[in-house]
């Protein structure tokens, strides 16, 4: 079962490039999904209702939904939650095996990398998310996999990477967000932002954060200030 989930091969081929890429670590992934089973995901994705969180903030606007029914992002723990597929079902215990975990240990340089959070995230008409950086620990993932068909070149959603704090400074913003993933590691400026959306558009992906944890320490953020 395994193997008919990710595309291993191709996302591993971005290795270098993934930990070369200045001035920080970030990468675009194409093909990233075994097509068939990104198909069932991609048919099966949570419509937009009144359960998706809002988010309206001054520096984004976004929707959220969280497994398990959960208001808020809470660390992700494995099992299954009825409300959504069973395409969705198999991913969600995927993204806690041991495979998918050493995979992206291989892909990031960064041993004993797992999964944190698994959010679900929709951006439509008037969405947005002002450049930014995080630098929770050096060893913090961030990677979207997108679930669009015939987006347009040009046309803003997609997460984007920059040298700065202004849109200025965009180094790259994807146009195929159809089985594609984005993918970058938290530095002090490893900016990222969406620029504003003005179609009658659905970005829809999922955000999965992983971080280095091992069972005697925890996660990697929770030691950063530790003495």
């Amino acid at each position: 079962m395994t193997s008919q989930i990710f595309n291993w091969n191709n996302i591993l081929k971005h290795e270098s490039s993934l930990q070369n890429n200045k001035p920080f670590k970030f990468d675009f992934i194409e093909n990233t999904f075994e097509k068939s089973f990104y198909e069932k995901l991609f048919n099966t994705y949570p419509v937009l209702d009144d359960s998706w969180k809002k988010i309206e903030e001054i520096d984004k606007s976004a929707y959220r939904k969280f497994w398990f029914g959960n208001s808020n992002q809470l660390i992700d723990k494995p099992g299954n939650d009825q409300n959504f597929s069973e395409s969705w079902n198999t991913f969600h215990e995927y993204i806690h095996s041991n495979e998918f975990s050493e995979n992206f240990s291989t892909l990031c340089g960064i041993k004993n990398l797992k999964t944190k959070y698994f959010t679900f995230a929709n951006l439509t008409k008037g969405g947005f998310q002002y450049p930014h950086s995080h630098n929770v620990s050096p060893s913090t993932t961030t990677m979207f996999f997108y679930f669009v068909k015939d987006w347009n070149k040009g046309d803003p959603g997609c997460t984007y990477f920059s040298s700065g704090e202004n849109e200025s400074d965009i180094i790259l913003e994807p146009y195929n967000l159809d089985n594609s993933m984005t993918i970058f590691l938290d530095a002090p400026n490893a900016w990222h932002g969406v620029r504003y959306i003005e179609k009658n558009i659905e970005r829809r992906s999922i955000c999965i954060i992983m971080e280095k944890y091992s069972e005697e320490s925890g996660w990697d953020s929770d030691n950063q200030n530790k003495s």
